[in-house]
């Protein structure tokens, strides 16, 4: 509870505020577990198809790099598309990079498995900027009642 002279107190917020920062802190809670257990997996995976104990790693690798290599352009096209296209693309690029991983395992492929986490790696990338981005009237609230 919020003292009634704080300015968190005092700013008027909609009232689907609440429930739009539960939905979005379950949201970033199922893409991070999601991300963990890709990370998990992906070792597991490598471990069973690859073709050398070196590239055991690999597609962990591989979605690490496109998610390295999305980041930046993710946030361009945020801001000159804006965030539901953004959000739309992200959706259906990791969507289609995890059906691609799910028939490139019944196939027992290492690397259309590789290339499948690279998608979800590009998708991953432009997912936490929509979460972040609709949680920043929340955080200027929380400094404004700190200050």
């Amino acid at each position: 509870m919020c003292a009634r002279n704080s300015p968190l107190h005092n700013q008027t917020r909609p009232l689907n505020m609440n429930k739009n920062v539960v939905l979005l802190a379950f949201c970033q809670g199922l893409i991070t577990t999601g991300n963990i257990l890709l990370v998990t997996i992906s070792a597991l995976v490598g471990k069973a198809l690859s073709p050398s104990t070196t590239f055991i790693t690999f597609p962990v690798a591989m979605q690490m790099l496109g998610l390295l290599v999305t980041t930046i352009p993710a946030s361009l096209i945020m801001a000159k598309t804006g965030r539901k296209l953004g959000f739309s693309l992200g959706n259906s690029i990791g969507i289609s990079g995890a059906v691609l991983g799910f028939f490139s395992l019944l196939a027992s492929q290492f690397w259309l498995f590789s290339f499948a986490t690279f998608l979800i790696g590009i998708g991953l990338a432009l997912l936490p900027c929509i979460v972040l981005q609709q949680l920043k009237p929340v955080t200027n609230l929380l400094w404004q009642s700190l200050q």
